[in-house]
């Protein structure tokens, strides 16, 4: 018997009225039964040990229709069953279990069974009966009232009622958490169990892989430089819950009021925020989408007409400044920035691209770490090269925790979990350009989006190298119609991102220049090709007083390789630099001849070379 479940007794002055089951619940020093057992002056507690039995008089403490709570004064000692959950899933296949004591006799006595099916005949006591006893089976299950009913390792109900059914047997009927939540404390709620092993999984494995990349130097957090609306466009994709409602907001909060004005006089229609409604569930994204969709859409072209069509207006009461406000000032930037971000609201796998060597991976490990991560949602984090199977084959594994849990039972929860929170399941991929394990990676994740259907909870981020998608992944491009793909080009411009960048790669590396040597032609050079800029600092790290008069990309790459094969050297893993260069040299003519070039087998390249 579990230590947590004791016996109650109700007296009258007549003495012993009834009796029943109860749980130890909260601090230890309250008790749950059913409310039908409580029906004395005298309520007591019979806790059970080793030592044999204690009476406590308790006092009723709270009570409803279903269930009731007494409060002893001091604590029983008892371990606190605070594992009740309103989460778990209800079908003839699920097993189930129920101890508590029974018949006058209050005998520890446990019952097992499988299927738990909520009726549409329960009443305002029970809502749930419970199917095929495999083992317990009584004539009288009279005392077990209050016996917590345990699937899945949570207390999902307890018993209240009895009755017959076909061939003189006995039915169970339950009252599931939902029925009597309102009068539990609130720490004796607990998530699913599978919910629960499944976030502290994806949680500590996302950590390991974006810590990975920390450590080799992929993910530099102290340089991100958050590019344009990317990382707001990814959020509203993540959370398309969440972020219409502040869409929604940030709409409500412009004032349209002159330009309504004006197309009022113009006998057009006006721009009527009122037609917004924030989302309250998950049920209300995809049509607050459309809806913003459409306002958005309106208020970009009334603007356009206004300023296309008013400069040679007379406009009744207005000057040139106000006419001048009215048409040219941000909110066409600000409506066509947002009208992007609802877009990606709406969107089930994002695709961002960008040149090698120029933040891919600092923008989703900064994403991951401190959006999703932060924010607690479940995500998991993949390198593309570390693939070696369909993306699918890793999931299935990871959502039934390596066969612990079936794939039904999981797809089930965690879409019961994603209508409950309005949060998906985020898998990031990085780096598909990456991954040379798997042939036709481009058509496997073609496939893998594809399959991903199935799973409406599931969101993908994916990056690869812009000069490699037409002919690696062009096949992801044919989902590019479709309003569940999104295609994301990441670029910079602004003086502002191309400064960060370049200070922040000068912080990390410590490099002292001499800021009167910079010149304007070398300061372009370096922050239009941050991968040169990145060898620029490796190289003078840690140096002071650095001239900027001349960078030239040979000088700055052989000055690289030069720096690395000393690092090789002193590491012992390479003799002399003149190996060094024979062996890189190698490795780049198997890569032209086998077109591969990354992963490229070491086994093959030492045979191919033997001085190697």
């Amino acid at each position: 018997m579990k230590n947590y479940i004791v016996k109650i007794r109700e007296y009258d002055n007549s003495g012993l009225l009834s009796y029943g089951t109860g749980i130890v619940i909260g601090n230890g020093t309250a008790i749950l039964t059913a409310a039908h057992v409580i029906c004395g002056s005298k309520h007591c507690v019979i806790v059970v040990s080793e030592k044999g039995e204690v009476e406590i008089e308790t006092q009723l403490l709270q009570k409803n229709k279903v269930a009731a709570i007494l409060s002893a004064n001091s604590s029983l000692h008892c371990e606190s069953a605070n594992i009740f959950s309103n989460q778990e899933i209800f079908d003839d296949d699920i097993s189930w279990s129920a101890e508590g004591y029974i018949t006058d006799e209050q005998s520890a006595h446990e019952i097992t069974g499988k299927g738990v099916v909520r009726s549409k005949y329960h009443d305002e006591v029970w809502d749930c009966e419970l199917g095929g006893i495999t083992s317990g089976n009584s004539q009288n299950y009279r005392g077990m009232s209050g016996t917590p009913v345990i699937s899945c390792n949570r207390i999902v109900g307890i018993l209240q009622i009895q009755t017959p059914l076909e061939r003189g047997t006995l039915g169970l009927k339950m009252s599931s958490v939902e029925m009597f939540q309102d009068i539990l404390p609130q720490d004796s709620l607990a998530a699913n169990e599978y919910e629960t092993l499944l976030f502290e999984r994806s949680r500590h494995e996302s950590i390991l892989r974006v810590k990975q990349n920390k450590e080799s130097g992929k993910y530099i957090p102290n340089i991100f430089v958050e590019e344009n609306d990317c990382k707001e466009n990814l959020r509203y994709f993540a959370d398309p819950l969440l972020f219409l409602k502040k869409a929604v907001r940030d709409c409500r909060n412009i004032d349209f009021s002159r330009q309504n004005t004006q197309l009022g006089a113009l006998q057009k229609k006006l721009i009527d925020v009122s037609m917004l409604a924030e989302p309250d569930s998950l049920d209300d994204v995809s049509a607050t989408q459309q809806t913003v969709l459409a306002f958005l859409n309106y208020a970009k072209e009334s603007l356009e007409f206004l300023s296309n069509d008013t400069p040679g207006r007379e406009i009744p009461g207005e000057d040139y400044w106000s006419q001048w406000s009215r048409n040219y000032n941000s909110i066409p930037f600000f409506a066509g920035d947002l009208l992007k971000n609802v877009e990606a609201a709406g969107a089930s796998f994002a695709l961002l691209t960008k040149r090698a060597g120029q933040g891919k991976t600092n923008l989703l490990c900064d994403f991951t770490e401190n959006f999703l991560l932060k924010k607690n949602y479940c995500v998991w984090y993949y390198n593309a090269y570390e693939l070696r199977e369909s993306p699918m084959e890793y999931l299935k594994r990871e959502w039934s925790i390596d066969g612990r849990y079936s794939l039904g039972y999981a797809h089930r929860i965690l879409e019961q979990r994603w209508h409950r929170t309005g949060r998906p399941i985020v898998l990031v991929i990085d780096g598909l350009n990456e991954n040379v394990s798997i042939p036709d990676f481009g058509q496997c994740m073609y496939d893998f989006l594809r399959e991903c259907f199935a799973y409406p909870y599931l969101k993908v981020i994916m990056t690869t190298r812009e000069e490699l998608l037409d002919d690696r992944f062009g096949q992801l491009l044919k989902m590019k119609d479709s309003k569940h793909f999104i295609h994301v080009p990441i670029w910079h411009s602004s003086d502002d991102f191309e400064n960060r960048i370049f200070e922040g790669y000068l912080n990390f590396f410590d490099v002292d220049i001499r800021r009167d040597t910079l010149t304007h032609d070398i300061y372009r050079t370096l922050t239009d090709d941050i991968l040169l800029l990145r060898f620029f600092c490796e190289v003078e790290a840690h140096k002071r007083q650095v001239y900027m008069y001349n960078i030239y990309k040979y000088e700055v790459f052989q000055q690289y390789l030069d720096k690395k094969a000393e690092e090789y050297q002193r590491l012992g893993d390479i003799d002399t630099k003149e190996l060094y260069f024979n062996l890189l040299n190698h490795i780049c003519q198997k890569m032209i001849e086998q077109q591969i070039f990354f992963q490229l087998p070491v086994v093959g390249l030492i045979k191919a070379n033997s001085s190697c």
